[in-house]
């Protein structure tokens, strides 16, 4: 999350001095509350808040809808931040829900999204959010507690939606952009033979070459569409067999351990009990060497994880796994196939990436304060 906050806390560039200076002369607007929330609370979990948040997400324009689900948000919650406290505002049908994490000296905080290590879940959901968010930041920096700064992350990049939002924001405090991040997204308009012919010579002719390689080596492949809760526990064992002998795991940074462990854990289970958690699980003669597991989200698929035994690696065994779900996920009419974020091998599945961008706002009491200058 440090990478995130950075900017909030003097680690990396945030406001300059003159920015500071003229947000110190400002005056925000006093705020009244009559009549304007429909709730505004503080709550231990936001699995009970699920439907209305995975509503409001599904609602939102330009965002990863499926990052900004309950799921994903109390995994990451469980896992990376048990100790921040959770807050859900809503104004008719926009909802924005903010954790308030502790930075690193204990004395400062931040309010940001309940997911903030890798700036994917947009906190400020709903179709009029662009609009309607203001009035529910200003309303959270009242009543959540003593904050040094908001970051808002997961937002529709240089769109009209976010350009309204920061205008709405300016009254606050400084608003200054965050890091971007980009996400690789196959269309599955046409079926299989219209994704292979937009595809390269050399990437089709990869991909027979990994299917010998794999019926010579007896590769098979199980598919779950979807998981039954009951096998969830199963298919979580089997993800972390698989990633102690991948080269995450080998090298210390699988998701075998720690807080990324916690985070697996949580999520398949919850998107398994919901029927939404798809995946394959490639074999050798019963013996489990790779998976793939990804959700289902309002009719697009967001994969989640994949990893395969390290000792694989020649046979190609990620780009066929990537293939059967494709062709999982085919004959269910799924829109999209979210492949995550973007990294050199997913550019060969698609030419399209869609980004989104994250928002500093530093509150005019922070700007004025010595410690920011």
């Amino acid at each position: 999350m440090q990478g995130l906050i950075g900017p909030l806390t003097g680690t990396s560039r945030g406001p300059s001095r003159r920015e500071r200076t003229i947000a110190a002369s400002r005056c925000a607007a006093p705020f009244d509350t009559s009549g304007l929330f429909t709730a505004s609370m503080q709550v231990a979990t936001l699995d009970s808040h699920r439907q209305t948040i995975d509503a409001a997400a599904l609602a939102t324009p330009g965002i990863d809808t499926f990052c900004a689900s309950s799921a994903w948000l109390q995994s990451a919650v469980d896992a990376f931040h048990p100790d921040s406290t959770l807050h859900i505002l809503q104004r008719d049908r926009t909802v924005t829900v903010f954790a308030r994490h502790g930075l690193d000296d204990g004395r400062r905080f931040c309010l940001t999204s309940p997911e903030a290590v890798w700036g994917l879940a947009s906190p400020i959901l709903g179709e009029r959010a662009d609009t309607e968010a203001p009035d529910l930041v200003r309303e959270a920096l009242r009543s959540c507690g003593p904050v040094d700064g908001v970051l808002l992350p997961g937002l529709p990049s240089n769109s009209a939606w976010s350009q309204v939002l920061r205008r709405g924001l300016s009254p606050l405090g400084v608003v200054f952009p965050g890091p971007s991040v980009g996400r690789r997204v196959v269309s599955m308009e046409g079926g299989r033979e219209s994704f292979l012919r937009g595809r390269s010579r050399r990437f089709r002719s990869g991909l027979r070459r990994s299917g010998r390689l794999a019926q010579e080596a007896g590769i098979r492949f199980r598919r779950f569409a979807p998981v039954p809760p009951e096998a969830a526990s199963e298919l979580g064992h089997t993800v972390l067999d698989i990633e102690r002998r991948s080269w995450k795991g080998l090298s210390g940074q699988g998701a075998e351990a720690g807080p990324m462990r916690t985070f697996t854990e949580g999520l398949i289970m919850r998107t398994a009990s919901m029927g939404t958690l798809y995946g394959i699980v490639a074999t050798i003669r019963d013996t489990p060497v790779g998976y793939l597991y990804g959700a289902l989200f309002g009719g697009d698929f967001r994969g989640i994880q994949m990893s395969f035994d390290e000792g694989l690696r020649r046979i190609g065994l990620g780009n066929l796994m990537q293939l059967e779900m494709l062709e999982l996920l085919w004959p269910l009419g799924v829109r999209t196939y979210d492949l995550g974020m973007d990294m050199p091998y997913k550019a060969a599945w698609t030419d399209d990436l869609l980004v989104t961008e994250s928002i500093y706002l530093v509150p005019f009491h922070r700007a004025r304060s010595p410690r920011m200058m």
